[in-house]
């Protein structure tokens, strides 16, 4: 069983343990224990039964992907969104199929879902769309939606093993493995990691196939976390192309630690600079 259940049992401990209460963090809490379970719920059924009705994916290849790589707020997003754009060429998962519906099953689900919406004049499509705009006039991250093409690294959410889990809730200890991956995690973990991670990219290549004989298309992602995983990637990756992208960390920092603390503050975490910056600046020099 691929899922760390021992990991998310540390961290539930360590969560609920340290003292820092606040109304919007306790709110934020018991929607997570009653939402999180049951969405994996719904996730580990829908890959249980890929492997009845979708088979196929098993056998998929994921040829040649791009890994588009670089310290987060270093324009790894704007690369990221321009050339999936050339939707001919690259194949990329979008954030409601990271975080939702990682399964086949779920996507021939939601695509159902989809169309009686738009047949009934689409009132979810619309709530959703306010719902987004709502959300981004405080938001001071990149445009975040549903739609849009996002980190897979969130794939790693359903296996409890993401570098931001830690990383969100304010427990930096947590993050720290996942901050040095090829080089602090055991082999057992690393192969656990990736080969989840590999089965996921599979899944989605066989399920955005193009329906016409045309050429296959090439995965893209852009995953600022695959840094510290460089050597894992190639080892399960052999023809992967990776682009690195560079900005001066006297720009990328400073806007790094700004959208975390925006994170915490949402998350009603009490915010601690000097820790933050600390581990950041570390993280930063390391990727």
């Amino acid at each position: 069983m691929p899922f760390n259940f021992r990991g998310f049992f540390r961290f539930s401990y360590l969560w609920l343990t340290d003292g820092k209460w606040t109304p919007r963090r306790i709110a934020i809490l018991v929607a997570f224990y009653l939402g999180y379970p049951l969405l994996e719920f719904s996730i580990w059924l829908g890959f249980l039964l890929d492997n009845i009705f979708f088979r196929g994916h098993r056998d998929q290849q994921v040829r040649s992907p791009v890994f588009i790589v670089g310290n987060p707020r270093s324009g790894t997003t704007f690369l990221h969104r321009l050339v999936a754009k050339d939707s001919d060429r690259f194949s990329t998962m979008k954030m409601w199929e990271i975080l939702f519906a990682p399964s086949i099953t779920q996507r021939k689900l939601v695509a159902g879902l989809a169309a009686f919406d738009r047949w009934i004049g689409g009132p979810v499509r619309k709530r959703l769309d306010r719902t987004e705009q709502d959300w981004q006039e405080q938001n001071v991250m990149h445009e975040v939606s549903l739609r849009e093409p996002e980190e897979d690294d969130y794939l790693l959410l359903h296996i409890w093993s993401a570098l931001t889990t830690g990383l969100s809730a304010g427990l930096l200890a947590e993050a720290i493995p996942y901050t040095y991956f090829d080089t602090a995690l055991p082999r057992e973990d690393r192969d656990r990691i990736m080969a989840f991670y590999k089965r996921c990219l599979r899944r989605h290549v066989y399920a955005d196939r193009p329906e016409s004989h045309t050429k296959e298309r090439l995965y893209l992602a852009k995953n600022p976390a695959l840094c510290p995983k460089v050597d894992s990637v190639l080892e399960h990756f052999p023809d992967a192309k990776i682009i690195y992208l560079v900005r001066s960390p006297l720009e990328m920092l400073p806007s790094y630690v700004n959208m975390m603390m925006f994170s915490w503050r949402v998350l009603g975490i009490p915010v601690e600079d000097q820790g933050l910056r600390d581990y950041l600046m570390e993280m930063a020099r390391h990727w």
